[in-house]
């Protein structure tokens, strides 16, 4: 069963939508946008009094960016009017049997204590109800309501065509050249940037997966070229260039990202204390994990450096 769309104050809010479309649907109201500062997400909130029957003081909707669709929302609760075994009867009505239902027993404010999950085709919709009510955004909650998109058809569908595309035109550059290429072999193996999330897609191709939310959230990852993926090793980085447009990527066995000056870089060497130490370097997008204080990672910090044109400063700290 899908869950294609939610109304509120009869206006009907669908997937696919963004935060400029319901700009312009609530235009009439008082909107709240982007309030956490720290949050790379766009938000859009704004305040309603009631859903299903349910008393509500405010809706908020999140997206990665203005032009891509919302991926999340939440419902924030008012002060409880009905008992809590009619509110979940209420939401059983609405989205059919729980997959989940746990409960707790400490009263703070910062604690939960009953959570329900309901999963849809498309999507995956939860109910927490905090221990005592919460100041946020200026009200008294008692809970939200929460919705997170899941429809990979429908993300791969409207955002991996320009990624694939770009993928296939560097496949073709570099598919029977030999190219100009330094290989850096670390202690650890390297990851997609969305292996942790391929087991909550079952069924689908990683390939396919990693366009699908790189389209979404990582714009500037592509599919590493055929070649690359026979030629390199799990603990394996490259950096190369396009022999076409003279162009820089990094890589690894699955994944690979333009170098280009506007890329930022991040480097974290985390010395061992009450952990055993890592090492993470940030190119845009393109991630690597490894062991700390390798010879290693400073050959590919310098090699970014000529590339990138910029000093890349190490920031050490200690695992604690």
């Amino acid at each position: 069963m899908r869950l294609e769309h939610i109304e509120i104050e009869n206006r009907q809010i669908s997937w696919g939508m963004t935060i400029r479309d319901l700009k312009l649907l609530f235009s009439d109201k008082q909107l709240y946008e982007n309030e956490n500062k720290f949050s790379r997400s766009k938000t859009l909130r704004f305040k309603i009094d009631s859903l299903w029957g349910i008393n509500c003081n405010s809706c908020e909707f999140s997206s990665p960016s203005y032009d891509r669709l919302i991926n999340r929302f939440q419902i924030y609760l008012g002060p409880m009017v009905m008992d809590l075994d009619s509110l979940m009867n209420t939401l059983d009505g609405i989205f059919g049997q729980r997959i989940s239902d746990s409960r707790g027993e400490n009263r703070g404010s910062g604690s939960v204590i009953r959570n329900c999950q309901w999963k849809f085709d498309n999507c995956d919709a939860g109910v927490s109800i905090y221990g005592s009510e919460r100041m946020e955004n200026g009200a008294s909650n008692s809970g939200m309501l929460y919705f997170y998109l899941t429809d990979l058809k429908l993300i791969h569908k409207l955002y991996s065509p320009e990624l694939i595309r770009k993928s296939q035109i560097l496949e073709s550059h570099i598919a029977h050249t030999d190219i100009d290429k330094k290989i850096f072999r670390l202690s650890l193996k390297q990851k997609r940037y969305w292996d942790h999330e391929t087991k909550n897609y079952p069924g689908f191709d990683v390939d396919y997966i990693s366009m699908a939310l790189n389209g979404l959230f990582k714009r500037d990852l592509l599919n590493a070229p055929s070649v690359l993926r026979n030629l390199l090793k799990e603990n394996e980085i490259c950096i190369f260039k396009d022999p076409v447009t003279s162009e820089s990527y990094i890589a690894n066995k699955r994944e690979c990202c333009s170098l280009s000056e506007s890329k930022e870089v991040y480097w974290h060497n985390m010395l061992p204390a009450k952990g055993s130490g890592f090492c993470t370097l940030s190119i845009g997008s393109f991630r690597i994990d490894d062991e700390h204080s390798r010879p290693e990672t400073e050959g590919i910090i310098r090699e970014l450096e000529k590339i990138l044109n910029l000093i890349v400063e190490c920031h050490e700290d200690y695992d604690c």
